[in-house]
């Protein structure tokens, strides 16, 4: 437990802003409810404490955060808080990901509710990016501002760019 809180520690002092810090602590209550817990007791606390921390949020910073049940390592930077980041409750997330405003991790129409996003480690997604369906990418890629990748996966140390059609390099 003290490794989560430390980690959870150095998080908060990449993240800036009273937004991003609170949506984080929320987020990281539900996710150590969920994957880290295991005392039943604990788990009904935290639950408790997540969604009178969830309501918090919602009003008084009006951003939203990640649903619990997605999996975010440890590292996350949301250098302008979750406002405007819609993130699917089945995507997972690698370690020290940086995501900016506007992003989208979500679902198609073929696959309703249920995305397979995996996201590797060291990844940069640029603001307004679309990233939808069962996508996997890779480590250490780039992925530029308003990309849009749906069912393709990126191999590791890759940038990918959208000007007419999506482009790896």
């Amino acid at each position: 437990m003290k490794k989560h809180i430390i980690e959870i520690s150095k998080e908060l002092k990449k993240n800036k802003g009273f937004r991003t810090k609170l949506s984080l602590i929320c987020y990281r209550i539900g996710f150590l409810e969920n994957y880290i817990i295991k005392r039943k007791i604990l788990k009904i606390i935290l639950n408790i404490l997540y969604k009178v921390l969830k309501l918090f949020t919602f009003v008084f910073s009006t951003g939203d955060i990640p649903p619990k049940g997605c999996y975010i390592d440890y590292g996350i930077r949301v250098p302008y808080g979750f406002q405007g980041i819609f993130i699917n409750e089945n995507a997972k997330i690698g370690k020290n990901v940086t995501i900016f405003q506007n992003v989208t991790l979500g679902a198609i129409e073929k696959t309703p509710y249920k995305a397979n996003i995996i996201i590797g480690n060291d990844v940069y997604i640029g603001c307004g990016c679309i990233i939808l369906g069962n996508t996997q990418i890779g480590n250490n890629v780039r992925i530029g501002a308003g990309t849009k990748i749906i069912n393709k996966n990126i191999p590791d140390n890759k940038t990918v760019v959208n000007k007419y059609e999506l482009t790896i390099i």
